[in-house]
């Protein structure tokens, strides 16, 4: 039986890791820290390069800085 308010480990991994916008926003100024590294970078942080091209391309589009600042 499962617990109320606990989501199945297989949906979990379904779902993935939920980050915020300061940490894809330092994810991704790693990723900028020398040639080549956006695959390496991404492997370090469990996500895909895909993925973090995304964050790369919203990041100079201005969409991951904070809407309060």
């Amino acid at each position: 039986m499962k617990e109320a308010g606990k989501l199945q480990p297989s949906l979990v991994q379904r779902l993935g890791a939920v980050h915020s916008n300061e940490a894809k926003l330092a994810i991704v100024a790693e990723s900028y820290s020398a040639p080549s590294q956006v695959a390496a970078t991404a492997r370090r942080h469990g996500i895909t390069r895909f993925q973090l091209n995304d964050w790369r391309k919203a990041a100079r589009e201005g969409l991951l800085s904070n809407p309060w600042e």
